[in-house]
C-alpha cells in the first residue's frame, strides 16, 4: 500500500523500518486489525556496494552486475595467486550499508612442496617473503640439489611464492652413481620467527666420492 500526502516526515524505529506521521499527529493506518489501528511502515533496504571493496591483491567471488548486496549477504574473498589471505574468508554487508571487517591479501608462500623420502619441513600452512625451511631426508638417504648431494637444503620463500631451490631429491645413499660413508640423522626441529632450526644430538657428516 502507498503512503498517503498528508505524510510530513518519516521516523525510523530500531528496526529499520520507515514509519509514515500525518500532519494530524497520528500515525497513518490501514484500518482496524484486530482490535488495533496499525501505523504504516514499510522496510528501508540497506545495500553494500561490491565497488567500495578494497583489498590490494585480493577480490570478491561474486560478480553481480550492479555490486549491490543487501543486508546480511555474506561474499567470499580471494587473493591472487601466490597472496595467502589473512584473516575472514568471507565479509557480509552490515545493517548500515557497510561490510564486516576486511581480510589482507599478503605476499608469501604455502607449505614447502613434498619430497619423496624427505621429512615434513614445517608444520605452518603459510610462510612470509624470506622465510626459511630446512629439508632432511629420511635416514639411508641425501638431499640432491641439482646434482650435488647434501646433507640438508635450506629453501627460502621468494616474492614470486616460489621455494628455492626447486627441484630437489632424496636420493638413497646406495645408489649406483655415488658412494657414501654412513650417515646418522637424529633430529629435533624447530620453528623460531619463522626460521626452522635444525638441532642434530649426533650427527657425522657425509662424504662425497666421485
Amino acid at each position: 500500500m502507498g503512503l498517503s500526502g498528508l505524510v510530513s516526515e518519516n521516523i525510523t524505529t530500531e528496526h529499520r523500518n520507515l514509519c509514515a506521521l500525518a500532519t494530524t499527529n497520528r500515525w497513518l493506518s490501514d484500518g482496524c486489525r484486530e482490535g488495533k489501528y496499525p501505523f504504516l511502515c514499510y522496510f528501508e533496504a540497506h545495500y553494500c556496494d561490491a565497488h567500495n571493496v578494497q583489498i590490494q591483491d585480493g577480490f570478491i567471488t561474486d560478480c553481480r552486475e550492479d555490486g549491490q548486496f543487501l543486508h546480511g549477504d555474506v561474499v567470499e574473498v580471494q587473493c591472487r595467486k601466490t597472496y595467502t589471505l589473512i584473516g575472514p574468508h568471507e565479509i557480509t554487508c552490515l545493517s548500515n550499508g557497510t561490510w564486516s571487517a576486511m581480510p589482507t591479501c599478503e605476499p608469501g608462500c604455502l607449505r614447502p612442496y613434498d619430497i619423496p623420502h624427505s621429512f615434513p619441513a614445517v608444520d605452518k600452512s603459510w610462510h612470509r617473503i624470506g622465510d626459511t625451511a630446512i629439508i632432511l631426508c629420511q635416514y639411508g638417504y641425501l638431499v640432491l640439489i641439482g646434482s650435488i648431494p647434501r646433507s640438508h637444503a635450506i629453501l627460502t620463500c621468494t616474492f614470486s611464492g616460489v621455494w628455492i631451490p626447486e627441484k630437489l631429491a632424496c636420493i638413497h645413499m646406495n645408489s649406483s652413481e655415488y658412494s657414501y660413508s654412513p650417515e646418522v640423522v637424529n633430529k629435533i626441529s624447530v620453528v623460531v620467527e619463522g626460521t626452522t632450526h635444525l638441532v642434530c644430538p649426533e650427527v657425522t657428516t657425509a662424504t662425497v666420492e666421485g
